[in-house]
């Protein structure tokens, strides 16, 4: 449901993502971000804030870490939400971004309507999500590559006690790769 309200209402038209201009690219940045800050300040909101189902569904019964040297401003959240604003959202919205310009601009196709090929059509989404798991998958044991681990997999580990940011806390490589 999101990413249908969010294609019909909130990304700019053809016509629009035919140049790339800041103005555009700023507006689905901005879309973006709202999305995230929506979905896992939400879910933080509940079990980290209100606390609201204290020790239940959680893998420890530690809580965030705050006044710790090895994360950025001391503080597990704050660590978890830059990393995953800045190098995240940044690196997810310029993905797009190119996205809608080649789409725009014909260079790749826009796609095709289910209704013209059905069987193809239902096919695609086991496909897909094979797909998925397999990208997956092997990005995330490449990136337990000892070079690329020291070098970027373990800023992701050191959320040893994972909250709803923690997911896409990562370093900018791992983003260009799981994006």
């Amino acid at each position: 449901m999101t990413a249908v309200v969010s294609w019909l209402f909130f990304t700019p038209s053809a016509e629009t993502t035919m140049t790339l201009a800041p103005g555009w690219v700023a507006l689905v940045f901005a879309r973006n971000a709202v999305v995230l800050f929506l979905f896992a300040g939400a879910f933080h909101w509940r079990q980290y804030i209100t606390r609201t189902q204290g020790l239940a569904y959680k893998y420890t019964d530690k809580w965030l870490a705050k006044n710790d040297a090895k994360f950025l401003f001391k503080n597990q959240v704050l660590d978890n939400v830059f990393w995953s604003v800045v190098s995240g959202v940044l690196i997810w919205t310029a993905y797009e971004s190119v996205t809608l310009w080649a789409f725009s601009n014909k260079i790749i196709p826009f796609g095709f309507d289910i209704r013209d090929n059905l069987a193809w059509g239902i096919a695609l989404f086991p496909i897909i999500v094979y797909f998925h798991s397999l990208h997956f998958y092997f990005i995330h044991r490449l990136s337990h590559w000892k070079p690329l681990f020291k070098i970027s997999h373990y800023l992701h580990h050191k959320n040893i006690n994972i909250g709803p940011w923690s997911g896409l806390s990562m370093h900018p490589i791992e983003h260009l790769l799981y994006f």
